[in-house]
């Protein structure tokens, strides 16, 4: 009965050590705003959790010791008097002799049978119900078992406090012969690629589904992704001019379904504010209206403003919108709070937007057909193609200036592996692209 109370109180230390080790700080605010009895307690002890492992660790050093010292002995002995451990050592001997396998040395008796049998029996018993169930029982339900180590802790915690102090002294100075410093604060950060690494984790594991995982990623790369990467280009913006007749606003407001349209004087880059269709229709649309006074406040950010920033910026000035703007102050397109939403959610269309083509579209085995709007990154993931650093942030870009001359239909551009071909041209804009993989012929 001893050897059992030795060994499960064993399992009960490891439990202590183990749920330690296995909680967050995050579970545990949950489970004191959950009003979880002893939470404060929990949250107590991870304060001081390195402290509280090593009052475990003594105790099950201290257990596993009496269990060698003591427990072997007194099995060793009990097993002894086994009737079928005596018969059994004498048949042996006998089937050893006459067979001639002289495995058992002369000496070898009942008595060391018995201690080798003893050394067997603890040491399954130690690991298997000492250490692997415990450490089984906290992986499952860890959240559970914590609840119900608060009070022992303390109480392990106390018993061991000299042992424990003595010991983080003596483990200090010898680390500090060897200039490592302890920091006793938890180090608690990972980076960016190990976050990453513990969503894909997560996803094969059957946590995250693929969605998830994505949008997940999507946000890691959000605070990479500036905001000409990200907005609608200058030629692509439907603008109202101040000059438009009402019939004119009238069509441009109902061929593109939008809520929210620029107010320009003369061009682009002369930007007076937003208009809302609600209040467009809210005020009486006569021929003597001055358009302006219905315009709301717009801003302007530089086209090197991360998404993020930009989005915050959004969300500060309570706007929905923003124009984007070069070194120069020229307009270079818009950016729209769906655009940086998008970024992170995926694709948003209502029942009014186009069936859009895929920015990459697979013809053929090593050919794909491309938006000519996607950026050089995304390019380099899907093709294996690396381009050097440069000024262009879209593959048409990268065509446009390589060319040196407005493109055409059919004009070429070889790069590693891969022929780019231009394949339809909206003016001077480049709209689709085909990337051919040369070796692939």
């Amino acid at each position: 009965m001893f050897i059992l109370f030795l060994v499960f109180l064993n399992a009960f230390f490891v439990i202590a050590e183990y749920s330690l080790s296995r909680i967050r700080r995050g579970q545990l605010q949950e489970m004191k705003e959950q009003k979880v009895d002893g939470a404060d307690t929990l949250l107590h002890i991870f304060d001081k959790r390195n402290q509280y492992i090593s009052a475990t660790q003594i105790g099950v050093t201290c257990t596993s010791l009496i269990l060698g010292w003591y427990g072997g002995p007194l099995l060793a002995k009990w097993l002894r008097q086994l009737p079928w451990v005596q018969q059994w050592m004498k048949s042996a001997k006998e089937a050893d002799k006459m067979l001639s396998f002289e495995w058992f040395p002369a000496d070898f008796e009942v008595s060391t049978f018995s201690v080798c049998c003893a050394f067997l029996i603890l040491a399954m018993l130690h690991v298997v119900v000492g250490e692997l169930v415990p450490r089984i029982i906290v992986w499952n339900s860890v959240e559970t078992v914590i609840q119900y180590m608060g009070k022992p802790l303390r109480c392990i915690y106390i018993l061991t406090y000299p042992f424990v102090s003595i010991a983080f002294c003596l483990a200090k100075g010898i680390t500090h012969l060897f200039g490592i410093r302890y920091t006793p604060k938890e180090d608690i950060s990972r980076s960016e690629e190990e976050l990453r690494q513990i969503v894909s984790a997560s996803e094969q594991e059957g946590e995250l589904d693929s969605a998830e995982r994505a949008m997940i990623n999507n946000v890691f790369e959000f605070n990479d992704t500036l905001a000409r990467e990200v907005m609608i280009p200058r030629q692509d913006m439907i603008c109202i001019y101040v000059d438009d007749s009402i019939e004119e606003i009238r069509q441009v407001i109902q061929s593109n379904h939008h809520t929210r349209f620029p107010l320009c004087e003369e061009d682009k880059d002369h930007v007076l504010g937003v208009l809302h269709v609600r209040d467009l229709y809210s005020a009486n649309l006569t021929s003597d209206l001055d358009i302006r006074t219905l315009a709301r406040k717009t801003i302007a950010v530089p086209e090197s403003m991360t998404a993020v920033h930009v989005l915050q910026t959004l969300q500060k000035q309570r706007v929905h919108l923003a124009v984007v703007v070069d070194e120069f102050g020229g307009t270079v397109g818009l950016v729209t709070l769906e655009d940086l939403l998008e970024e992170i959610v995926g694709e948003i269309s209502d029942e009014y937007a186009p069936i859009e083509i895929p920015d990459f579209v697979k013809v053929a085995p090593g050919i794909f057909d491309i938006d000519a709007d996607v950026t050089l990154d995304e390019v380099e993931r899907e093709l294996s193609v690396s381009f050097e650093e440069n000024e262009d942030d879209t593959l048409g870009g990268y065509i446009f200036s390589r060319l040196g001359r407005k493109p055409e239909e059919g004009d070429e551009l070889r790069k590693q592996d891969w022929l780019f071909t231009v394949k339809s041209m909206d003016q001077f804009r480049i709209e689709r692209i085909i990337a051919k993989n040369i070796k692939m012929e």
